[in-house]
């Protein structure tokens, strides 16, 4: 099997100094994807087949499982990496990111910089930044919560974090929390199986949900907890996050501050 194509690091800062410069955003209005006339290396990582036909710019969900099953034995390293990541929307994507995230020579230039810097260019890898990139964020929910042992019905977890993109790239992605398989999956599981409780005020209920658990960490130790654990504790409180908008939630710190984050759009 061929190898995956990623940009050099010296690459990515050479197309980041090209899109800094004046005029530099007029390259990302071209079908034809520009970035292909810079330094690659070749890594270890299979390179999948006909990748650009199974991603679905209507559809994240879509998206985010065929990128996992392209790319499924990467390392964390792998999965953080900017070449990686700038090389998939530079070029192996480009008509996708195109199509999920539509650029005109019309737009207003601040706005269109601003986005072409939001979706196509990874910062310094953090939780908050793979979270909130297009494609990097897309994978690591599907890690995070794909469960193998419900065989066919292994995405069923994943389903329900992306019920709602905020949830994913804001609220339980960007939090301590997202980092703990267990706890991803116990609050998921609880959610797939309680499913009319979720139906009204999402967002308010999922966030009051992310900052109790967090607020427990300065008491327990939630990595040792199991998936368990979280499902009892969601039991325990439902009527507090039932009616999330006549309760005070704890005060709890996200992975990265919450104020940087917007909405993928």
């Amino acid at each position: 099997m061929s190898k995956q194509f990623i940009f050099s690091k010296a690459a990515v800062d050479e197309i980041e100094a090209a899109f800094n410069a004046p005029g530099g955003d007029a390259a990302y209005l071209s079908p034809t994807p520009f970035a292909v006339a810079f330094k690659t290396l070749e890594s270890p990582i299979d390179a999948p087949l006909q990748l650009p036909s199974r991603v679905n710019p209507k559809s994240d969900i879509d998206t985010a499982i065929a990128l996992y099953e392209a790319y499924p034995n990467l390392n964390p390293l792998e999965a953080s990496s900017r070449g990686f990541w700038t090389y998939l929307t530079h070029v192996d994507l480009w008509s996708y990111m195109r199509n999920r995230f539509p650029l005109s020579a019309d737009m207003d230039v601040a706005a269109r910089r601003n986005k072409i810097k939001d979706k196509w260019f990874l910062g310094e890898p953090s939780q908050w930044s793979l979270m909130r990139h297009p494609l990097a964020g897309l994978w690591w929910g599907v890690k995070l919560s794909v469960d193998e042992s419900r065989g066919v019905g292994k995405y069923d977890l994943t389903r329900i974090l992306f019920r709602d993109l905020d949830f994913l790239t804001r609220t339980l992605g960007t939090y301590q929390l997202g980092r703990l398989p267990a706890a991803v999956r116990g609050i998921l599981g609880y959610m797939f199986n309680h499913q009319e409780d979720f139906k009204g005020q999402f967002e308010d209920k999922t966030r009051y949900i992310m900052k109790h658990f967090n607020s427990m960490g300065g008491a327990l130790h939630l990595g040792c907890l199991d998936e368990n654990f979280y499902a009892d504790e969601l039991d325990r409180t439902r009527d507090e996050w039932l009616n999330p908008n006549n309760k005070t939630a704890p005060e709890a710190q996200p992975a990265a501050a919450e104020t940087q984050s917007s909405s993928q759009s």
